[in-house]
């Protein structure tokens, strides 16, 4: 199912190089990449900075209190604190791998600059500071864990702002819905019902925030349960099929191999 490629965004974090939190300095400049190797993801908490991008856009970008900035190499740049009001910042410097080639043209397009994140990513960078300086049992692992969490939520805020913020949320929450009720029927006119559209209205939002139809996203979620279902070894797969909404096993079958590629009896253990 090509539609299903928009949803397989899939990277990790494979290395965190550093993780630096800077009190106000006035005098505090930047001159090109200092890590042109590796990614570097930076929020401002305090203050303000000026950002001039070598990339043929010759407007400086002034960088506030909530502003996250995410290079993966990229052109180069040149900073410097606003001298009457310096920022204070928390950044991280580390390697990514994009795990296929969706992921990697997701990756490259999020916008160097993010304005005003969630709280829960300011919450994110402070406890990532936190753990990584204290270094205590498993602290890599917990710093992968927010780093990605934080990634997460940049990926969705971009998405949203792509799709238009207010749409992005009617069709969030019918996903939601959705992923809770997958085994229960789910036509169109009551998802749209749901979001307070029309259902054609409703289809073309729907594709355009999700990248597939919802009949389609139903049957992602369904087989994606189906498949868990089967390699927990927690059902056979008449019971998976009934499980996941299907009263038709030969029907099930044919779709599941066509999402996966494989029979539903490959993944039984």
């Amino acid at each position: 199912m090509a539609e299903q490629a928009h949803l397989d965004f899939d990277c990790g974090v494979r290395r965190i190089v550093t993780v630096v939190k800077r009190e106000p300095d006035a005098n505090w400049s930047l001159v090109s990449s200092q890590h042109p190797s590796h990614c570097v993801l930076c929020i401002a908490l305090s203050g303000e900075s000026i950002y001039h991008f070598d990339n043929g856009d010759e407007k400086p970008a002034r960088i506030r209190e909530g502003d996250t900035l995410f290079f993966m190499g990229g052109p180069q740049r040149r900073a410097y604190s606003v001298p009457e009001a310096p920022w204070r910042y928390i950044s991280v410097t580390f390697d990514l791998i994009a795990y296929n080639d969706q992921s990697k043209k997701q990756l490259e397009a999020l916008p160097f600059l993010s304005r005003s994140v969630p709280p829960a990513v300011v919450s994110a960078f402070q406890e990532l500071n936190d753990i990584w300086t204290g270094k205590g049992p498993a602290y890599m692992l917990k710093c992968r864990a927010l780093l990605e969490s934080i990634l997460y939520e940049l990926v969705r805020l971009h998405t949203a702002v792509s799709a238009d913020s207010s749409h992005f949320e009617k069709i969030e929450k019918v996903r939601q819905y959705i992923q809770e009720n997958y085994s229960q029927p789910c036509p169109v006119e009551e998802l749209a019902a749901m979001a307070r559209c029309s259902p054609s209205h409703f289809r073309m939002l729907f594709k355009r925030v999700v990248g597939m139809t919802a009949n389609q996203y139903v049957t992602m979620v369904r087989i994606g349960k189906a498949k868990d279902f089967l390699l927990s070894g927690e059902m056979n797969v008449s019971e998976t099929a009934a499980h996941t909404g299907y009263r038709d096993i030969f029907y099930f079958s044919r779709q599941f191999k066509a999402i996966t590629g494989h029979p539903p009896s490959f993944y039984i253990r």
